[in-house]
């Protein structure tokens, strides 16, 4: 199957929400995720399935970003169960 190219950047901070994706994966499906596209692509799916009041809901605690721009301050001064609370992970 062909592939497309794409990046995708998220705050430096909230590379914890990765790792806790590759957790989440592993110890629901057994299914040991080796990539950073795998993760994306199930979290695509998984989006899709959402219902909407709990996709909105998603929405809200990630305000966009503009690719080079510091994470807005409320953010940038959280530690890191601060924002494990924040994403309930």
């Amino acid at each position: 199957m062909p592939s497309i190219k794409t990046s995708v950047s998220i705050p430096q901070d909230e590379a914890i929400i990765l790792d806790k994706a590759y957790e989440r994966i592993f110890q629901v499906s057994g299914y040991p995720v080796v990539t950073n596209s795998e993760v994306f692509r199930i979290g695509l799916r998984a989006i899709l399935r959402l219902d909407k009041h709990k996709l909105s809901q998603c929405v809200d605690e990630c305000p966009q970003q503009t690719p080079g721009r510091k994470a807005c301050k409320e953010r940038e001064q959280m530690t890191g169960d601060e924002i494990k609370d924040f994403f309930d992970l």
